[in-house]
């Protein structure tokens, strides 16, 4: 896990193969146990998905959800440098805006193999 917070406030954590208080460079850490690789502890990202409460009828094929009940509003996964462990769980996420912007906020280009 990359850069993961003290669970005490507040900042990074330098321990280990986690030699850097703020952010890492990419590929500093091996693929969590779904097979991604950075995702959690550098910055929170955005996701292409909208924010919804729930999941009931969220797809099921990998594709974003594009449906906004609250138009402007999208899903930040991650956690960052400076987060509680608990932020960085793969279940949590939070709402947002997307006309504002935060120094641990940021965004990951992806492109496709195939």
């Amino acid at each position: 896990m990359a850069n993961i917070g003290m669970v005490e406030c507040c900042g990074g954590k330098a321990e280990g193969r986690d030699v850097w208080i703020e952010t890492a460079p990419v590929g500093s850490f091996p693929a969590d146990r779904l097979g991604f690789h950075d995702v959690r502890g550098n910055v929170w990202e955005w996701q292409a998905d909208c924010y919804h409460e729930n999941y009931v009828d969220a797809p099921v094929d990998g594709s974003a959800r594009s449906d906004c009940p609250t138009p402007g509003y999208h899903v930040i996964r991650g956690g960052s440098y400076g987060d509680a462990g608990e932020f960085l769980e793969e279940r949590f996420r939070l709402r947002g805006p997307e006309d504002q912007g935060y120094f641990t906020v940021g965004f990951r280009l992806a492109h496709s193999a195939e």
